[in-house]
């Protein structure tokens, strides 16, 4: 599963999927709304989808347990910023995307073939 974006003047990505920071990109206020929900079922039709997030009160079990995504905790020991980062370099950033909001997702955004910055309320 992978999902092909030719860049006109330059290269074609093969993206094989998408790690997204969750607070303030997924949710707003904790809540995931409806059409982002859609747009994760769209997505993971053609990619996986990951999840990132402390989920320090275990909300993002149960907000995405009916959505085709992969959860993964942030350790604790590690700042958010490089444990993004360092998750996308093991999945392997030339074929994936981040999206992310915050100052927390800066590394992850620079390493990805493809990074989309989310400016909202929270970010």
């Amino acid at each position: 599963m992978s999902l092909n974006i030719d860049i006109p003047g330059g290269e074609t990505l093969d993206l094989h999927g998408v790690l997204c920071d969750m607070n303030g990109t997924l949710t707003v206020d904790g809540q995931l709304n409806s059409e982002v929900s859609e747009s994760l079922l769209k997505v993971s039709e053609t990619m996986k989808v990951y999840v990132m997030t402390a989920d320090t009160f275990g909300t993002a079990r149960k907000m995405f347990a009916s959505l085709p995504v992969e959860l993964v905790g942030m350790p604790a020991e590690i700042p958010g910023a490089i444990a993004k980062r360092d998750f996308l370099k093991k999945l392997g950033a030339i074929n994936h995307a981040a999206i992310g909001n915050g100052y927390n997702d800066h590394l992850m955004l620079q390493e990805a073939v493809l990074s989309i910055c989310i400016s909202g309320s929270e970010g």
